[in-house]
């Protein structure tokens, strides 16, 4: 296995960094930025500050392109570089009111407004009437509006930047590009397997319009009776925005929550350069009792490359 690593200096000059430890990438489906740490022997002639590109190719495949973010120099010659790729500039806060707007169509503003290179942007569809961001990170906001999307239409996507481009595809899109990973209990050297109604899991939605021109509120309901009886009563509740369908918006949500999360963390699985946060995993087991097959997405990844050697650890939850 070829690990190759290019720094690009603050003088204009680029090298190629001679590697002393492992490197570690890490990919989040949603919340942090993708985040490359590595070790690596200083090149004096190579200034390396703060904010200058790093490029990292395995087999010359694409994996990995950001930026320094922190640099520490030890008294033996090598460099710790901690580099995140653009979703870390997301992270700024600002302030944005905007209406009848997609989530696709925020995240081409935002980075039009804060000057980051896209890539492939989907259509994610639904439409948003009307949102007030108010002092937020920028990825918070795009969050907000994938959930917003998510909620309406049952369709999920994913932010994430492709070797230098911010890009935005739906969970179908990624299985599509064929980064399915099949696993079970001989594909890694430990698999976890839980389930858990503790987050994320509602049996009961109760959604309400406050009528100004009337004073009245109406509210609208979807329960599980069954699951209540299981879990006691795990209740959602939100506002509804004029001219929504409160009544079959509250059923639809009760579809998408009411079920138990099902998580699987794998350590020490065999590496695949395809998969990352937003990726399908299919997961097999039969053993000890636990008994599921599934299509699970893959929340979180963290890849570690070592010489001839590339693992990889994952947390996985159920579509």
């Amino acid at each position: 296995m070829n690990t190759e690593l290019l720094i690009s200096g603050a003088d204009g000059k680029s090298a190629f960094m001679p590697l002393v430890e492992k490197i570690e990438w890490v990919t989040e489906v949603s919340g942090s930025p993708g985040k490359l740490i590595c070790s690596v022997l200083w090149d004096k002639s190579l200034e390396i500050s703060e904010g200058v590109p790093v490029r990292v190719k395995v087999d010359g495949k694409n994996v990995f392109f950001g930026y320094v973010f922190s640099a520490e120099k030890s008294v033996n010659g090598t460099v710790r570089l901690v580099c995140y790729d653009q979703i870390r500039y997301l992270l700024n806060k600002d302030t944005y009111i905007y209406e009848s707007k997609t989530a696709s169509q925020l995240v081409r503003l935002i980075a039009e407004d804060f000057s980051l290179k896209t890539g492939t942007v989907e259509d994610s569809g639904y439409v948003i009437p009307y949102r007030i961001e108010e002092n937020s990170t920028l990825l918070d906001m795009i969050e907000n509006a994938l959930s917003l999307t998510y909620r309406n239409s049952g369709k999920r996507f994913v932010l994430f930047d492709d070797f230098g481009a911010v890009s935005l595809k739906s969970v179908s899109s990624m299985y599509g590009d064929n980064k399915c990973l099949l696993l079970d209990g001989q594909s890694a050297e430990e698999l976890i397997y839980s389930s858990s109604v503790d987050r994320g899991a509602y049996n009961t939605v109760k959604l309400f319009y406050n009528d100004r021109k009337s004073g009245k509120r109406d509210i609208y309901t979807a329960q599980s009776r069954e699951n209540v009886q299981k879990w006691g009563v795990l209740q959602y509740t939100e506002s509804l925005k004029a001219g929504e369908n409160g009544q079959v918006k509250a059923e639809e949500m009760l579809k998408l929550y009411n079920r138990k999360k099902f998580k699987v963390t794998v350590k020490n699985a065999f590496g695949d350069l395809c998969f990352r946060a937003g990726c399908i995993g299919a997961i097999s087991l039969d053993s000890r009792g636990v008994n599921k097959t599934a299509f699970m997405l893959a929340e979180r990844v963290v890849h570690r490359f070592s010489g001839d050697r590339h693992f990889m650890d994952l947390t996985l939850t159920e579509l």
